[in-house]
């Protein structure tokens, strides 16, 4: 009886284990094909990349833009 007990405790654990994991799976799959362009208006505008911050390219990807450390 206790080896019955046994298997059905660790057979509720695994399978809240595996609701646990598959529900981060599938979150992890659905942001692989989530459309990106949802909130695209027409403009080129990045809503992912500055939504908070106005990014102001300066054309030299090598130097840090000062602007940023000065944001916080």
């Amino acid at each position: 009886m206790w080896n019955l007990n046994l298997i059905i405790v660790n057979w509720i654990d695994f399978s809240i284990y595996l609701a646990i994991n598959y529900y981060f799976f599938l979150y992890f799959l659905l942001s692989l094909i989530r459309n990106d362009d949802a909130y695209d208006d027409g403009d080129d505008y990045d809503y992912d990349y500055d939504y908070d911050y106005d990014y102001v390219y300066d054309g030299d990807d090598n130097d840090m833009n000062l602007d940023f450390f000065f944001y916080f």
